[in-house]
């Protein structure tokens, strides 16, 4: 699973990494953070199961990770995901100066983030029917997804990535 999530990153555009702000601020998502902090991609920082404007006050303690404002969403319930879709968007320079900009290009966008997040239930809300299975149990999301989306005229390949997880609680087998 750490080598498929690693692959996803190494190919992706921007990284949005997942945080669950009902659980609030942990160790992994400090050390996923911390994995993405290297990485030259753009880089976003999700505050997922913000239902309403109290989880949204619970935002605050995420700005710890150094990736930035952390942006409220819901994927639950859908509140925000046009306005991340156009966050993600923000990031890159207009489709006609990016280089090498044609038809087939697609801005490659990887979800990142320890289990239970909600990077699946993220996936099949910005999709707008079911490409994960989504279930309570971490680890339901074993193999990297891949859904082709298109949003204001600008294709996005999201790739919905299974939790990272403590090194000590991988077995290498």
């Amino acid at each position: 699973i750490r080598h498929q999530v690693e692959t996803a990153i190494s190919e992706a555009d921007v990284i949005v990494q997942v945080c669950d702000v009902q659980v609030g601020l942990t160790d992994l998502d400090r050390q996923v953070a911390e994995i993405l902090r290297r990485q030259p991609h753009p880089k976003l920082l999700i505050a997922n199961k913000a239902d309403n404007e109290k989880g949204d006050a619970r935002i605050d303690e995420f700005y710890a990770l150094g990736l930035g404002d952390p942006f409220p969403v819901s994927a639950a319930t859908g509140r925000r995901s046009g306005d991340l879709l156009d966050a993600i968007l923000a990031l890159f320079p207009e489709e006609d100066d990016r280089e090498g900009a044609g038809d087939d290009d697609l801005i490659r966008v990887a979800l990142a983030g320890r289990p239970n997040v909600g990077k699946s239930t993220l996936t099949n809300r910005l999709a707008g029917h079911q490409v994960s299975i989504v279930h309570h149990e971490p680890g339901t999301t074993r193999d990297t997804t891949h859904i082709r989306l298109e949003w204001r005229d600008t294709q996005l390949l999201l790739m919905d990535t299974a939790g990272l997880r403590r090194r000590t609680k991988v077995d290498d087998q």
